[in-house]
């Protein structure tokens, strides 16, 4: 199962699921790109030492701009579920449209 983060600051539940992969507790899985609205996100500071499959909003970038960018960038990943974990914006209904039934909120 391929597995796309979007976080806020803190990371949320990233933490926990990196944890369970490396414990074995879930097979399986693997996180294949890791979004954020925050370019100081936890989360993403702890996923790029191991993977250079990051996007953080810019400081200057719009929200429009960045849920267009983030719409584009999952048009080139392939992925099973989105994860927002800890991200606290609300989700452009045209990006839930486009990922029914993949989105998980924890």
């Amino acid at each position: 199962m391929k597995i796309v983060f979007i976080v806020g600051k803190n990371g949320g539940d990233y933490f926990a699921v990196k944890k369970a992969i490396k414990k074995g507790l879930l097979r399986n899985v693997e996180v294949v790109y890791m979004i954020s609205n925050s370019s100081q996100s936890k989360a993403v500071d702890d996923y790029k030492i191991s993977s250079d499959n990051f996007y953080c909003k810019q400081d200057d970038e719009s929200r429009v701009s960045f849920f267009d960018n983030v719409e584009n960038l999952l048009t080139k990943i392939e992925y099973d579920y989105i994860v927002l974990s800890g991200f606290d914006w609300l989700i452009p209904s045209k990006l839930v449209e486009i990922n029914i039934n993949k989105i998980i909120n924890s």
